[in-house]
């Protein structure tokens, strides 16, 4: 899965880790690199809540599968891309993709806010693209050949996409 280029500036990048500034150019170089996770919101509301706090909440099962990712992946980064609930498009054939951005570090539970008394952890991400709302039919041909060839809008909670 391609990402689309955002363009990354200087305002995009203002804050990041020094790894991470260049990250059009170290996704080209090696695109062992670079890991992407599709991470499943519960909500709309939830969503947003995490875009402005600059953080992922997580369940405990994604969040050790994405710990796990972050600490194989010493020389690159790790990129969420945030869904709607694959439930949200097999009932209804509509859903969308919320946005992206790069995993930091876990979140402590001051940095989770309201979140952190529904959700057992979080990750900080440096936001890239949010609020998108890019319809899952726009990315129907693609399945992640890391998931049985399943359809990436049917991907789960947690799960790696194929970088190819």
């Amino acid at each position: 899965m391609v990402l689309p280029s955002a363009g990354l500036d200087s305002a995009l990048t203002r804050g990041l880790p020094a790894r991470f500034r260049d990250l059009e150019n170290l996704a080209k170089k090696n695109p062992s690199h670079l890991n992407i996770v599709l991470c499943r919101s519960p909500s709309a509301e939830v969503a947003q809540e995490a875009f402005e706090l600059g953080v992922w909440p997580l369940s405990k099962q994604t969040a050790r599968k994405l710990w796990e990712i972050m600490a194989a992946q010493c020389e690159g980064f790790v990129v969420l891309v945030i869904a709607l609930p694959a439930s949200d498009y097999s009932t209804t054939g509509r859903g969308h993709y919320l946005g992206y951005g790069v995993a930091i570090c876990p979140a402590n539970t001051e940095e989770m806010g309201g979140l952190g008394s529904t959700f057992p952890e979080g990750c900080k991400v440096h936001w890239i693209a949010k609020e998108t709302e890019v319809p899952y039919s726009t990315a129907g041909g693609l399945v992640n050949t890391l998931n049985n060839n399943y359809r990436i809008e049917l991907t789960r909670d947690g799960f790696e996409v194929d970088v190819e």
